[in-house]
């Protein structure tokens, strides 16, 4: 008989992968070494019938972020981020459900929205400042124009450097919105209803849900 498998066990599944992708890329960040594997008194068994299956710690997460109105996704990389934790060893999976954490990130939520907002400010700033000052010869030279428009976005976070140049046509802004959409995609996931409030006037249309598919994809391979 084929095991079914309800949507809270799928996205347990999935904020497992979410960890362990995390832990991971932190990792990755800090130059230690990589291939973290969920432990096995951590994961969630493949074969239990689901009558007999003990909540893991990915469901009763998933449980209680929907609960709290949480978006599970974003407490676990905010849990494990290296602007949390510094060089501090991250959680294990249990700890991600102690209510000091939980309290901590509820804390931080507005804290991170409104800085969201002050990011967005300031990178408008710093490309308007380095497209300026790199701008040598004739104001209306096309060459000149898109190269301080090159270099200004080499200056500016992925996120931004996407964003403005998928606003733009010509191969040349096309080549820059490929090089930079991944990282755009997971900077705009640290905190996406936010990003979406605070930079809607550039964020191009469908960008979210192409993140979205982008960080399941990522999730899949962690599988």
């Amino acid at each position: 008989m084929a095991t079914t498998f309800s949507r809270e066990d799928v996205l347990a599944q999935r904020l497992r992968s979410c960890y362990q992708l995390e832990r991971n890329i932190v990792a990755a960040h800090l130059q230690r070494r990589t291939g973290y594997r969920v432990p096995a008194c951590w994961d969630i068994p493949r074969k239990r019938a689901n009558s007999m299956q003990r909540a893991s710690v990915w469901h009763k997460l998933a449980r209680f972020c929907d609960k709290q109105k949480f978006n599970p996704f974003q407490l676990i990389r905010w849990a494990v981020s290296v602007h949390r934790l510094g060089f501090d060893r991250p959680p294990e999976p249990n700890q991600l459900l102690n209510p000091s954490l939980m309290e901590s990130f509820e804390l931080d939520l507005p804290k991170m929205e409104e800085w969201i907002g002050i990011e967005f400010k300031m990178e408008m700033e710093r490309f308007s400042e380095e497209f300026h000052s790199a701008k040598i010869g004739p104001e209306d030279s096309k060459a000149n124009k898109r190269r301080a428009f090159g270099w200004a976005l080499n200056h500016v976070q992925p996120l931004t450097a996407h964003c403005l140049a998928a606003r733009r046509r010509g191969k040349f802004c096309r080549e820059i919105a490929e090089k930079t959409q991944n990282a755009a995609m997971y900077q705009f996931l640290w905190y996406p209803e936010a990003y979406q409030s605070h930079w809607a006037r550039i964020i191009p249309p469908g960008f979210a849900s192409i993140a979205q598919l982008y960080y399941l994809g990522l999730l899949l391979d962690q599988s």
